[in-house]
């Protein structure tokens, strides 16, 4: 009763490193270095490669028509932009076609002329729905140019403590980036 008593014991043992191997990670094979070198490697965000090097804060006065250029940099030499114009609610856009299709031949930036106009103060936006079609290949980038439009809000707000309340009020500034 020992023999088969060891048997058992034996054959549960190996089964057991057998299970617990099969459940251990495969080692990941690293590619050779001919393959790490042809790859190129990616340094931007994923969609096309623009940027908006124009100021991206335009600031006017109600019911005032501006005209303004909007300056685009694009890393590829030559293709076509084709910009879709979306002004927020309140902002209209005066003698500019959308969308707009532009093919350029060389890395210089481009400008677009656009022309805007608001009839109250207060915060639009001139969203631009960018695709970058470069050999065949379309890739797309959303931007905003943001559009003040009278004297801007003042971001200290007050709050007011009723008794009883175990509010804390701390100052707080947010910062808006073009990137």
């Amino acid at each position: 009763m020992s023999i088969s008593f060891f048997t058992l014991k034996s054959g549960l043992g190996l089964l057991i490193i057998l299970v617990l191997m099969g459940c251990m990670e495969k080692s990941v094979i690293e590619p050779s270095e001919s393959l790490k070198t042809n790859q190129p490697t990616k340094t931007t965000k994923p969609g096309a490669a623009i940027k908006l090097i124009s100021n991206s804060l335009i600031s006017v006065t109600a019911n005032e028509q501006i005209n303004t250029e909007i300056a685009l940099e694009i890393a590829e030499p030559n293709g076509e932009l084709i910009i879709d114009f979306s002004p927020s609610q309140g902002l209209r856009l005066v003698n500019t076609i959308t969308p707009q299709a532009i093919p350029f031949y060389s890395s210089a930036p481009i400008k677009i002329p656009v022309t805007l106009i608001a009839a109250t103060n207060g915060r639009y936006y001139l969203n631009m729905h960018i695709s970058l079609k470069v050999a065949d290949v379309i890739s797309a980038r959303n931007l905003a140019l943001i559009v003040q439009v009278g004297s801007s809000v003042d971001k200290s707000v007050q709050l007011k403590k009723t008794a009883g309340e175990n509010i804390i009020v701390l100052p707080a500034q947010e910062t808006i980036s073009s990137q």
